[in-house]
């Protein structure tokens, strides 16, 4: 005797009800992912600044403990930059370059091309350590735990254009993008914060930047605050200064000599990059 089997399927509403807890549980589960791999990113990026800061330590035991030159550059020359001079001790295009940086690479078959956005050094050095084009020795330092050396920024500086530059790169090429000016000009916070509406993607880590020091040790610290959204929030409330000045203060982490690098009073803070903010 043949029994009869019921059909085994999803009703409509079924369907339904299970599209939308997926839907749910992607809405969920996204952002986690992305922040996932942005936390993969910064601890690449952590690991490139490790690697630049043992450079520049290899560097100063090959010059009379002497740290590298870094901005104020005579006659534009860029040969001397630290991101040239550093290089022969790590020799690799790649440790440069932040995996989450905005800034476009060289162009590979034209290294000359200047574009506003286009860097392939994603770090910044602090030039207080070449101060009035001389390079200052480890000693000088009062407290190299404190003192940021290298750090998360972006820069297009150091020529108008490329057919301005003068120099040869690491890799005895004349006039490249890596004759830039890769330093934050003393104590400018735009260079790390961006302006406020991510421009140059910058802060790069979910509002942070990663900055390694004249000790070696390297860290991650938020800069910027979450509400600032455009360049107007960002100027009127000079959010750049006062972001760095909250987790840095230029006195204690930017000036080598804490006091006696640089200037008096306002000259003693981070600006934002139009002089000296309230």
């Amino acid at each position: 005797m043949r029994t009869l089997r019921s059909r085994v399927g999803f009703t409509l509403i079924e369907l339904l009800v299970v599209i939308a807890i997926i839907a749910i549980l992607a809405a969920i589960l996204f952002p986690v992912f992305a922040q996932a791999r942005e936390q993969a990113r910064k601890a690449s990026c952590q690991s490139n600044l490790k690697q630049l800061s043992l450079a520049v330590g290899m560097y100063r035991q090959d010059y009379d403990e002497t740290y590298p030159f870094g901005g104020w550059r005579p006659n534009a020359d860029g040969t001397w930059d630290w991101q040239n001079t550093v290089a022969p001790y790590i020799k690799n295009k790649g440790v440069y370059r932040c995996p989450s940086t905005q800034d476009l690479d060289e162009n590979p078959t034209n290294p000359q091309e200047w574009a506003w956005n286009r860097n392939p050094v994603s770090y910044m050095y602090n030039n207080m350590l070449g101060w009035n084009r001389t390079p200052m020795v480890d000693a000088a330092v009062r407290a190299p735990a404190d003192c940021v050396m290298l750090s998360d920024g972006h820069s297009d500086w150091g020529c108008a254009n490329t057919s301005d530059c003068i120099g040869v790169d690491w890799m005895g090429r004349p006039k490249t993008v890596w004759l830039y000016e890769d330093t934050f000009f003393g104590r400018n916070a735009i260079l790390l914060t961006g302006w406020g509406d991510h421009t140059w993607g910058l802060p790069r880590h979910q509002n942070g930047g990663n900055f390694a020091f004249a000790d070696g040790h390297v860290k991650y610290y938020k800069i910027l605050r979450d509400d600032i959204k455009t360049r107007d929030q960002y100027g009127t409330t000079a959010a750049g200064r006062r972001g760095m000045e909250g987790v840095l203060p230029w006195l204690k982490n930017g000036d080598p000599q804490q006091g006696g690098s640089w200037g008096t009073g306002a000259d003693q803070k981070w600006d934002n990059g139009d002089g000296n903010n309230p």
